[in-house]
C-alpha cells in the first residue's frame, strides 16, 4: 500500500500518516516472530518504525528487519534521562545495537517522569540531543510524553530546538491528560510536528510480555477503528503510531486507513462524550496528568 505522508512540522520531513511500534515485538515476541513482523509491516509500506531501548530486545530485532532498507526507513529510538551524558551513552549503545549510524528521530523518553529542569540545563538531555544532530547521529530531536502535558507544553516553548513530539492521545485519556488541548496547539504554533501513540490505549496493565487485547479492546469491547480516526483526524498531527503483535493487526490498521474520513464535527462531539463518561474508569494509567 502506498501509506499517505504528512509534514512533520516545518522540520522539512514527510513521514508516513501510519507508523509500527515495537514495544510488542520487542517484549511479547521471539526475536524470529518479531523481525518477520517488522519486515511484513516493511512490505506494506509501513517505513516508520518507533522503537526504545526499554523495549526488550527490539533494537536488535529491528537492526535485522531493516538489512539493506535503512535508508527507506524513518527510525527513531529514545533516552530515558534528562542528564546529557546519560542520554549520549544510551544513544550511542543504541545505534551499535541498530546498526546504523544515525537516527531519523531521537527522542527523551516520557518526560512526564524526567526532570524537566535538569533536562533544560546546558548539561541537560536537550543540549546532549542538539549535539547529536550537530553531529549527524540525528536527523530530528524531541521527546515523548504520556502524561504531565502542561510540563510537555514548557519544554516545547522553552526549547527552540524541539522538532517533534510523540504524546498519549486518545479519546478516553483526552479527558485525563489532554494533551489535545494543551499541548498539540503550542507544537502548531511553533512548527513542531506532533507524532500520537497509545490511540486504542495500550495494553490494559501496561505490561507487554505477552501479546494481550488492547486498553480499549479489553475494557470496552473496542472500537479500534473510530480510535485509529480520532487521532488521524485531530488537526496538527503528523503520523499515529501503533503496535502490534501479529500481521493481521497490521492488515486491520492497513484497512483503516484506506477507508479512513475525518471524523465530522458531530462525530467528534458524540465520541467526546463518550470518551468522558468512561475516564473516570481508566484513571490516571501513565502517571499524574498534574
Amino acid at each position: 500500500m502506498n501509506i499517505p505522508r504528512r509534514p512533520l512540522g516545518v522540520s522539512g520531513l514527510d513521514i508516513p500518516v501510519l507508523g509500527l511500534g515495537t514495544g510488542e515485538g520487542g517484549m511479547g515476541l521471539s526475536d524470529r516472530k518479531a523481525v518477520r513482523l517488522y519486515r511484513y509491516a516493511l512490505d506494506c509500506g509501513i517505513t516508520f518504525i518507533d522503537t526504545s531501548p526499554g523495549y526488550g530486545t527490539a533494537h536488535r530485532q529491528i537492526a535485522r528487519a531493516i538489512r539493506g532498507r535503512r535508508e527507506d526507513v524513518v527510525l527513531a529510538t529514545k533516552a530515558p534521562t534528562a542528564d546529557g551524558e546519560a542520554c549520549t551513552r544510551t544513544f550511542e549503545k543504541s545505534l551499535r545495537e541498530l546498526r546504523t549510524d544515525y537516527v531519523d528521530i531521537a527522542y527523551i523518553h516520557s518526560l512526564g517522569e524526567q526532570d524537566v529542569d535538569q533536562a533544560l540545563r546546558d548539561n541537560g538531555a536537550l543540549a546532549a540531543l542538539i549535539d547529536m544532530k550537530r553531529r549527524g547521529l540525528a536527523r530530528f530531536i524531541g521527546f515523548t510524553a504520556h502524561n504531565q502535558a502542561a510540563r510537555a507544553a514548557r519544554v516545547v516553548r522553552e526549547c527552540d530546538a524541539i522538532d517533534v513530539v510523540m504524546i498519549a492521545i486518545n479519546y478516553i485519556e483526552s479527558h485525563i491528560y489532554g494533551f489535545e488541548r494543551k499541548l498539540v496547539p503550542v507544537a502548531k504554533e511553533r512548527g513542531v510536528g506532533v507524532i500520537a501513540m497509545k490511540l486504542y490505549g495500550g495494553a490494559p496493565e501496561m505490561v507487554y510480555k505477552k501479546p494481550v487485547p488492547s486498553a480499549l479492546e479489553a475494557r470496552e469491547g473496542g472500537d479500534h477503528e473510530t480510535a485509529f480516526r480520532y487521532g488521524l483526524s485531530l488537526p496538527g498531527i503528523s503520523s499515529v503510531v501503533i503496535g502490534c503483535y501479529r500481521s493481521e493487526e497490521i492488515d486491520a490498521n492497513l484497512a483503516y486507513l484506506r477507508r479512513f474520513r475525518p471524523l465530522t464535527a458531530d462525530e467528534a462531539a458524540d465520541l467526546l462524550v463518550s470518551g468522558r463518561r468512561v475516564a473516570p474508569r481508566w484513571g490516571e494509567r501513565y502517571g499524574p496528568a498534574e
